[in-house]
């Protein structure tokens, strides 16, 4: 394999959008069999469905673009390199790596890149991922490396691998290749080591480099976009706590042990207390060596088989402080710190003297709770979160590979050299320079970097430019002279120079460069910071912001000392859709202080400024500002089984809804405030029986109201029904003497605000030939029993009984129910020969209508052309106002009706009526292929209860 750096194939973009690892990317596979892809990783971007990043995971030997020759040299100064005992004085390495790829990779990223980037796919992404993009569904992909925060190089030989100690480490540049150059020189025993690992083979001659490791340490921002749910098992953080409690049972309860847990941190017991910090409760829930025990957790986004560590620590991550608050609210009290006499281990305590020489005792132990004793705790109880983010995170790369590898094609030979050292007189200097400052894609526009030798007959210098177009490490050669004692002088000095965007920055010197600065090492590389060309870099990024109350926010920086200088003031826009931003600053002669505040900007239109605050901070996360967070869980639960559900909740006058979701589903709906005040909330829910096409409907429970608080409040509210089954047995009646009987129900529960009069509830009617029946009514409190009147029919004359409370499970009758003979008689509904007055009489309440007709409306689309159309859209209605009767499906609810070219089975509608001159209307969107153009074939009455397509509803019209 040849290794070259190809890049110049591509005409790379540097975005300011950022990868994201949860959105579907294509796999790369090679169909030609020459090349291994498993190196190599692709990733989609946050916001445009056509950007894809790259991810190398084998680092790889630097090629010099001019040249094409390696960036490698190895020195060995030596005495005696001929005799036969060989010993080795010093010996110089430079070798250059990156993470570039051959022309034969990006080829392959290229072709699946395009492959998967077609308009089909694309349509199915910005539905599901992309909701925000307004572009076309076609374009043209593209592809671009990600660009790195931070990090370092580290090359590794033989044992140093093991106890993690590099024998060179080099910083990257973070964009583009991420090149790096080691540069070190050793001595005696190092040199050895690494001559041997170029040692060349008795046969062949070649150098082999055996043991020899390259380790890239890469930091990059991703944006994190997801829902999930989180929960957290109480009782098994409970047993962990005993645990540690116990593990000081049996000594004197007035001292308190240290128990220390691995990458957690200490607590104290004394076998009866257990005390902790809320650091070290943060810890436990982060920390997934224990977490797993007793989290779980559910990303919407992802499928069981793509469920990953990496993710579900960053949801925990996120959740953390909403957790360990849970934890230690529930299950610890408040404490003071610990006395340190009272702690068992008295070389535990730091100590120091005073003044007059006597020993005292600096601070005390850092403890926040104490674990409650009197809790009580089951074995399914649970802490249930739920989170939808967007947010910035920082994720690791770590490439590395064997250097046989990197080495792999590369004839070494002339690139080691054995030199003797008693004989060699001029020696060059090598010098290194890096850039590992500049983001040149926000303020920054170039960095320039003079590098003088001034020694000798033959002094240098030169000036190095860096910038968005080249930002590789360069290289500064120059042959060293010699004093007057014959010893090799290794200083140099080098100066910098910023030029921003728009304007340069002027220093003392009339070339506008820095004082120089000395420097003296033999080959010390320079590595240019933003210390060195005083440029104040802030990163600012939206924290823990609640985006469904707040809009955007304004961040307005200026800097302290020279805020009336060009570049001393920014205004940063922070929005759910751009969550960071940068701020590059010339310190000029301050010392990189400045001053912020921050606007916020809420969803009800109110905005509100912050004071004014003073930091050095480079990376500053801006938080909200709200007080309180009121969260209500709410809990799907029924006996019946239900096809979908929707609750509705109104606080402050404002009202939210959930959306139509599944029964084993929950929803959480959470409020917060801009100050401490109370809160109140009502709510309601509406659900559909399976197999059934009615709406049914809770009502709106009463008003709660929660008191002001500035931490979380939380309550968990279970939806359901409860069946009421009662049963009725007439067949003890005198059937001679009746000739029916008619049971009315109704029921009251003003606690939740379920109310059914006798009309919601149809009656039940009894005759010889029907003695036996049941009633069911759904209820949320069965302690609450219905009312039931019996009217009882004989001769054309009504009987009533008293109204009584339904029995548990049984009503007998007349013996539950009988009715009341000696008081009033009422005639029966069409008994005319009635003799009472005209205030006695009370028509009978008959049932409900009965159905008359069931229609089962059938659509049909296997007659449309599919070869024209790519999908179509159907929306069925039928409404009778008078009987309450509707149903809807249409493209905006959950029980939409959609054909394509793939999918076009006949759905068929049950609707049951009862006025059958009533038709049901149809009508249908049809989507062209190619176009994206729709037509619609405006309402059609159905007459039939077929609906054939195209034919039935044709497309008349386009929109």
């Amino acid at each position: 394999m040849t290794l070259q750096n190809s890049f110049s194939m591509f005409n790379f973009l540097n975005f300011t959008s950022m990868i994201t690892h949860l959105i579907k990317a294509p796999k790369l596979t090679d169909t030609t069999g020459n090349i291994d892809l498993g190196h190599i990783e692709l990733f989609r971007d946050h916001e445009d469905p056509f950007k894809f990043y790259y991810l190398n995971n084998t680092p790889r030997l630097q090629f010099d673009r001019i040249t094409k020759r390696p960036v490698f040299d190895y020195t060995i100064f030596a005495r005696g390199i001929n005799t036969e005992e060989e010993r080795f004085q010093q010996g110089h390495f430079i070798m250059g790596v990156d993470l570039h790829l051959t022309k034969e990779e990006l080829e392959a990223i290229r072709k699946a890149v395009d492959n998967f980037a077609n308009p089909e796919q694309i349509r199915k992404d910005k539905e599901q991922y992309y909701p925000n993009y307004k572009g076309s569904c076609y374009g043209k992909a593209m592809i671009c490396p990600v660009n790195f925060t931070k990090g370092n190089v580290m090359f590794y030989v033989g044992v140093s691998a093991l106890d993690g100690t590099a024998m060179c480490q080099a910083k990257p540049n973070l964009n583009g290749n991420c090149n790096a150059i080691f540069s070190a020189n050793y001595g005696s025993y190092d040199s050895q080591i690494l001559y041997e690992s170029f040692k060349p083979r008795d046969k062949k001659n070649e150098y082999v480099a055996s043991g020899v490791t390259v380790r890239y340490e890469l930091m990059y921002n991703a944006v994190l976009s997801f829902k999930a749910s989180v929960s957290i098992n109480q009782m098994k953080i409970y047993n962990l706590l005993q645990d540690l409690l116990h593990n000081n049972k049996g000594t004197d309860a007035k001292y308190y042990g240290r128990v220390n847990v691995e990458h957690i941190g200490t607590v104290y017991s004394n076998g009866v207390n257990l005390y902790v910090s809320h650091e070290f409760i943060d810890n436990l829930t982060r920390n997934s060596s224990y977490n797993r025990d007793f989290i779980t957790v559910k990303i919407e986004n992802l499928t069981n088989n793509e469920q990953n560590t990496k993710y579900e620590n960053l949801v925990i991550e996120a959740l953390s402080k909403r957790i360990s608050n849970e934890v230690c609210s529930s299950m610890f009290e408040k404490v003071e710190p610990l006395d340190p006499n009272n702690v068992r281990s008295p070389h535990d305590v730091e100590k120091n003297n005073d003044n007059d020489g006597n020993e005292k005792k600096l601070g005390n132990y850092d403890v926040d709770y104490e674990l409650k004793n009197n809790i009580t705790i089951s074995d399914h109880s649970t802490f249930n979160f739920s989170i939808e983010k967007n947010e910035k995170v920082e994720l690791e790369h770590n490439p590395q590979c064997n250097l046989n590898f990197i080495l792999d094609g590369v004839d070494i030979k002339d690139l080691v050299t054995e030199c003797d050292a008693s004989q060699l007189y001029f020696q060059k200097m090598t010098i290194p320079i890096t850039v590992d400052a500049a983001n040149f894609e926000k303020d920054i526009l170039q960095i320039n970097v003079k590098v003088k030798y001034p020694y000798g007959k033959n002094p240098r210098e030169e000036t190095f430019t860096f910038d968005s177009e080249n930002s590789n490490s360069k290289i500064f050669y120059v042959v060293m002279a010699r004093d007057e004692a014959g010893n090799l002088i290794d200083k140099f000095n080098y100066r910098t120079k910023i030029v921003y965007r728009g304007y340069d920055v002027y220093g003392k010197q009339g070339d506008n460069y820095s004082e120089p600065k000395e420097s003296k090492g033999y080959n010390e590389p320079i590595v240019i910071t933003y210390v060195d060309i005083r440029n104040l870099c802030v990163n600012c990024s939206a924290g823990d912001v609640a985006w469904d109350e707040i809009s955007k926010i304004d961040v307005e920086f200026k800097y302290k000392d020279a805020p009336e200088k060009k570049g001393g003031t920014k205004l940063i826009t922070l929005t759910p859709s751009n969550i960071s931003d940068q701020w590059n600053c010339y310190m000029y002669n301050g010392n990189g202080i400045y001053t912020y505040r921050v606007r916020y900007y809420y969803q009800d239109g109110s905005e509100e400024w912050t004071d004014v605050k003073e930091s050095t901070i480079t990376d500053l996360a801006i938080n909200d500002n709200l007080s309180g967070m009121y969260i209500v869980n709410f809990d799907v639960d029924f006996q019946e089984s239900i096809s979908r559900v929707r609750v509705k909740v109104r606080s402050q006058g404002e009202e939210d809804n959930s959306g139509w979701i599944k029964e084993a589903d929950e929803w959480i709906w959470q409020k917060r405030l801009k100050e401490d005040l109370p809160i109140s909330y009502s709510f309601m829910y509406e659900y559909y029986l399976v197999n059934d096409s009615e709406r049914k409907s809770s009502g709106w429970s009463k008003e709660k109201t929660w008191a002001p608080k500035s931490n979380i409040q939380y309550e968990s509210i279970i939806l359901g029904m409860k069946k009421i089954k009662i049963e009725l047995d007439a067949e003890g009646l005198d059937w001679q003497k009746w000739d029916k009987v008619i049971l009315f129900f109704r029921y009251d529960d003003p606690t939740n605000n379920i109310h059914y009069t006798d009309e919601d509830i149809d009656p039940i009617k009894l005759t010889k030939n029907k003695t036996i029946d049941e009633v069911k009514i759904a209820v949320k409190d069965t302690t609450i029993r219905p009312k039931v009147t019996a009217h009882y029919i004989s001769e054309g004359r009504e009987y009533l009984s008293d109204e009584i409370d339904a029995p548990k499970n049984y009503i007998i009758i007349p013996g539950s129910i009988p009715p009341k003979e000696d008081v009033a008689v009422r005639p029966s509904k069409g008994n005319t020969s009635s003799t009472l007055s005209s205030n006695d009489e009370k028509e009978y309440i008959a049932s409900p209508a009965p159905i008359k007709k069931e229609i089962n409306l059938t659509i049909k689309g296997s007659s449309i052309d599919w070869e024209k159309w790519y999908r179509a859209y159907i929306d069925v209605s039928y409404d009778d106002d008078a009987n309450n009767i509707h149903y809807h499906y249409n493209e905006d609810s959950s029980n939409r009706i959609r054909f394509t070219a793939k999918s076009h089975d006949d759905v068929t509608i049950p609707m049951k009526i009862k006025d059958s001159t009533i038709l049901p209307k149809v009508k249908v969107k049809y989507v062209e292929k190619g176009s994206c153009d729709e037509f619609t074939s405006g309402e059609v009455t159905v007459n039939s209860d077929i609906v054939e397509l195209p034919n039935d509803a044709p497309p008349q019209s386009k929109l």
